[in-house]
């Protein structure tokens, strides 16, 4: 069978704390013919002499550095110094099982297909949880395109999305991966996402396997979970890039809820945490209920979602800052 070089390709910025439990399990995968690309984007800590001292170890692992010029740049920076025939991506923070590399290949190559992806855990305080996701098997053609319009943005069934939107948990063909990583360029906010719905829309063909065989790890220096003021902007700017390579419109059924689910996290998840009282919350959600993006979504008449969410959404259409501020105020209070 044919053995082919799968590059994994690690972008690294301020991490060492995690880094030794990421590479220990790239350099102990099952199958050999790797090369690892440890590409440091300006980190402040250890980072880039922990991956020197893996190096120093294993001849398989190249490493890079760079000033900071944010994960986009690095991935790409990082993939044009790689050769493999499939090329992968594993966050800095986050580790895989040791079969990781050989399970996704061996799907590769029985099914014949551009793109694989794989199921993940999310960890929290060391606490392994599966992340339930009813689309998997071969999707090619018009099963394809109902991934994306299906699974995408939003499953009715699990009430997230139906296939994981990160490039991690993915092995690409090497022909696939530049135009994926430039859909994501200049977006710091949903850079994978862009990449993951470019990369549906290019390839021929995906298998979708049920192995969990990734661990993304959540911790609260992550970009994606931290409130700051240019967040809607951020979100903003990737809901306009998905319009951009939806040009079959595939997205467009459940662009609302994504809409919403997405508002309610920037608010109820992170902004209710960072805000002191009442007035800094309302001007900043005031500033969101005026953006001129959203101004058909907040024209919909109501959205098929959770009675709560059907409520948030109501009190933002409607303008009613403090009721909605002490709706949530009692959801956490609940919780």
């Amino acid at each position: 069978m044919h053995n082919p070089l799968v590059s994994i390709i690690v972008p690294v910025y301020n991490a060492s704390k995690f880094l030794n439990v990421c590479i220990k399990t790239l350099v102990e995968q099952t199958y050999k013919n790797i090369e690892i690309i440890l590409f440091d984007d300006g980190s402040k800590d250890s980072s880039f002499e922990v991956c020197k001292t893996w190096a120093e170890k294993d001849k398989r692992i190249k490493t890079y550095t760079q000033e900071n010029q944010g994960v986009s740049i690095t991935r790409l920076n990082a993939f044009e110094k790689s050769v493999g025939e499939y090329v992968t991506f594993v966050d800095s923070d986050d580790y895989v099982e040791t079969s990781y590399i050989e399970k996704m290949l061996s799907y590769a190559q029985k099914y014949n297909v551009d793109v694989v992806s794989s199921q993940h855990y999310s960890v929290i305080d060391n606490q392994k949880h599966k992340v339930i996701r009813k689309y998997v098997g071969l999707y090619e053609g018009k099963s394809k395109d109902d991934l994306i319009e299906n699974a995408f943005l939003y499953d009715k069934q699990t009430q997230t999305t139906g296939i994981t939107v990160y490039l991690c948990t993915k092995l690409i063909k090497r022909e696939f991966v530049r135009k994926t990583l430039q859909a994501g360029l200049n977006l710091w906010y949903g850079e994978d996402q862009a990449g993951v719905l470019q990369l549906l829309y290019d390839c021929g063909s995906v298998y979708v396997s049920d192995d969990y065989t990734y661990y993304y790890v959540i911790h609260n220096s992550q970009v994606t979970s931290i409130y700051k003021d240019n967040l809607l902007q951020g979100q903003i700017e990737c809901w306009k890039r998905l319009k951009e390579i939806d040009y079959k419109h595939l997205l467009d059924k459940y662009f609302p809820i994504r809409i919403m689910l997405n508002l309610n996290n920037i608010i109820s998840n992170k902004l209710l945490k960072h805000v002191h009282k009442f007035s800094e919350f309302k001007d900043k959600v005031k500033t969101i209920r005026n953006e001129e993006f959203l101004k058909d979504f907040f024209a919909l008449k109501s959205l098929p979602l959770s009675m709560k969410m059907r409520i948030e959404f109501s009190l933002l259409k409607h303008k009613l800052f403090f009721c909605l501020y002490l709706f949530l105020l009692l959801l956490n209070k609940i919780r």
